[in-house]
């Protein structure tokens, strides 16, 4: 007699057991099924490298879906078409804009959708098209690697320019004109140069440095585009020096027609009269 009680028990718990774990599994489907509701195409141009199904959809950095299929979009094959299930279709704008983005340079890669306005329409389906439609445009990280190449080439075009401008020319000239000056320096402050000698070797350190002027402002005037943009972005100090080489040839120019008209009264001029007290 005791056995049938027991035996009622028992098939009772397992029941129970049954009619929970039911009402489980239809709790949890109508979640899921509820959520598949809200789907979504993603057009991205390009390469998705990392992005993998059930990867994480993120809005301004809150998970808000996942991604259900990634596949070639038959219509361009350029076009990789996302599907992705979003639990907050109220949030997913006309304007919304979605990305490919990765954890650091090594971390997981997600969607990420950002640009969404309350005063953008929400976002519906157009056409004969069975989900709305996201819009995409490439990751700042994608668009940096995609302009890498143009980078580095402008680089090497930009030091091709300098290697040309500073060519062995120019600097042998200027090489010589401070040589030349730095002889007549010596010479005066020793007291063993002529007149004719000071005129022959001042003469020539103007030439060379008329020589070095010119080819400095003949490179400027030949790579004034590709100077332009390298000093504009980089080195101001660059155009100072141009600036600065320009001024001291005109002052140079100046000395020698000084020189030209009257060399004696030249050498006798004093620099070192200062100011009078007044």
């Amino acid at each position: 007699m005791e056995t049938r009680p027991n035996s009622f028990i028992v098939g009772i718990f397992v029941l129970a057991l049954l009619t929970a774990g039911t009402l489980f599994v239809l709790w949890f489907s109508k979640m899921e099924i509820g959520k598949s509701h809200h789907l979504y195409y993603i057009f991205f141009e390009g390469a998705v490298t990392g992005l993998r199904e059930n990867t994480d959809v993120l809005y301004q950095g809150i998970p808000v879906g996942k991604v259900k299929k990634i596949r070639v979009y038959k219509n361009n094959v350029q076009n990789v078409k996302v599907l992705v299930n979003i639990d907050r279709p109220d949030i997913i704008r006309e304007n919304s804009i979605a990305t490919i983005e990765a954890q650091g340079l090594t971390g997981y890669t997600f969607v990420q959708i950002k640009g969404s306005t309350q005063e953008s329409p929400i976002l519906t389906a157009k056409g004969k098209r069975k989900h709305p439609v996201i819009q995409s445009r490439p990751s700042n990280l994608e668009a940096l690697f995609s302009n890498a190449p143009k980078i580095l080439e402008d680089i090497s075009g930009v030091a091709t320019q300098l290697r040309k401008f500073f060519d062995d020319k120019m600097i042998i000239e200027s090489q010589k004109a401070l040589s030349n000056l730095a002889h007549i320096t010596d010479d005066l402050s020793k007291g063993t140069s002529s007149l004719a000698d000071f005129v022959t070797d001042f003469r020539s350190s103007l030439k060379d440095f008329k020589n070095a002027s010119a080819s400095f402002n003949r490179a400027i005037t030949d790579n004034e585009e590709a100077l332009s943009t390298f000093t504009s972005t980089g080195l101001p100090a660059f155009t100072k020096m141009s600036q600065s080489l320009q001024r001291t040839s005109d002052h140079f120019d100046k000395l020698s027609k000084e020189f030209e008209k009257s060399p004696a009264s030249f050498l006798k001029k004093n620099s070192n009269q200062g100011y009078k007290v007044q």
